[in-house]
């Protein structure tokens, strides 16, 4: 089956999101670090400071065959020529003030980019219609708490 590399557009936002200053980047799970290392847990604000320091997960997805403009129909034929693509980055600091800074980072470097792909064209990235992550969200399950977000975002990329 041909069609858009999923690998090559989670590899691209992968490597975008490198550029989020301040920030553990995790791929797929807390542990593995984008740069290949892992760790047990996130790192701490630092000596004498238990609270965590900020960091996201970024979650890969495999996305959907695109619908075709012309037919209104999904790719057929064993092939695909577009791909519609929905990622998760969730967001964790330990407090509002830090959350809203990541968040920030993370959303100046992500909203309206466009990957750059070999032989397909990216539309640009943009939370999905109706998209509302709501409040922050507390994490009681850890010692000291956290707050955490979900921040999504989509995109149609054609070959």
């Amino acid at each position: 089956m041909s069609g858009i590399s999923r690998r090559a557009l989670n590899a691209a936002l992968r490597d975008r999101l490198t550029g989020v200053e301040h920030a553990t980047g995790y791929y797929g799970q807390v542990g593995r670090r984008f740069d290949g290392t892992t760790d047990e847990r996130p790192p701490t604000r630092g000596p004498g400071d238990p609270a965590v320091a900020p960091y996201f997960v970024l979650y890969p997805s495999p996305g959907t065959p695109g619908v075709d403009g012309a037919s209104g129909e999904r790719d057929v034929a064993d092939s695909f020529v577009s791909l519609d693509h929905l990622i998760q980055v969730t967001a964790v600091a330990a407090d509002a003030e830090d959350l809203d800074a990541l968040v920030d980072r993370i959303d100046g470097l992500l909203y309206r980019w466009r990957p750059q792909l070999d032989g397909a064209k990216c539309g640009p990235l943009r939370p999905p219609p109706g998209f509302n992550p709501g409040p922050y969200f507390p994490d009681t399950t850890v010692k000291p708490a956290r707050l955490w977000t979900p921040l999504q975002y989509q995109l149609t990329a054609h070959q």
